[in-house]
């Protein structure tokens, strides 16, 4: 009796430890579709402060992409991202950008013309899909090389994210740290996804560039006006 009773509590507990595990399992990284510029993709997770550190290797100027599957849903998550720079082209930039299977909840909303660089079976993510930067959990955006970020993620455009505003020198290594959450939208989520990135590139207009633009065509308007006047 009581040896049954020890091998009950034994595989009782067996199974909880099994179920801990399970909830707990780190996530994963490999690199995704649509790469040119990654020649490798590692990451590590520290359970402890919810940190997924992910170091990739740039070969070459073009995009990367890093598929990342295994968050769990509703869980904010810090990621540092280590960049080792063997592109032999400085970057003054990097755009990175969250895209989601085709085909997932709320895709209706997205941009009816995708950008030419989202690879097949992908989409661009929109602020009703659950998968986002993070925005609003306060998690820190920055980065060791780059002063300035940009962020495109209240609209159902995109969740975009641009560091500038200072130079990852060819052979060089530096870091970006942002958030990342999968929440749950009408029973599933939006995994495996890419985070999609575009070393000096950019779509989205700074600042700057939006107010330049709104002079010109303040001074397009009352050109046509003296014309017609």
């Amino acid at each position: 009796m009581i040896t049954r009773l020890s091998t009950t509590r034994l595989a009782a507990a067996a199974a909880l430890a099994v179920t801990t595990f399970a909830a707990q399992a780190a996530p994963t990284c490999m690199i995704g579709a649509g790469n040119v510029g990654l020649t490798s993709v590692a990451c590590s997770f520290d359970d402890a402060t919810n940190t997924i550190t992910i170091r990739e290797v740039y070969g070459n100027a073009g995009a990367g992409s890093v598929e990342l599957r295994g968050l769990v849903e509703d869980v904010a998550y810090k990621v540092v991202k280590v960049i080792t720079n063997n592109s032999g082209v400085n970057f003054d930039r990097v755009a990175n950008e969250l895209l989601d299977p085709a085909g997932d909840n709320n895709d209706s909303l997205d941009p009816a013309v995708q950008p030419g660089f989202v690879p097949a079976g992908y989409s661009t993510s929109n602020d009703s899909d659950g998968l986002s930067f993070a925005q609003g959990f306060g998690i820190p955006r920055n980065s060791d090389v780059f002063a300035n970020v940009l962020a495109d993620e209240l609209s159902d455009n995109r969740d975009f994210l641009d560091f500038f505003g200072g130079v990852l020198l060819a052979g060089g290594v530096g870091t970006l740290n942002f958030g990342l959450i999968d929440q749950a939208v009408g029973g599933s989520i939006n995994q495996p996804f890419l985070l999609f990135q575009r070393p000096n590139a950019s779509s989205v207009p700074e600042p700057m560039s939006l107010m330049l633009v709104g002079v010109a065509l303040a001074a397009a308007g009352m050109a046509r006006r003296r014309r017609s006047a």
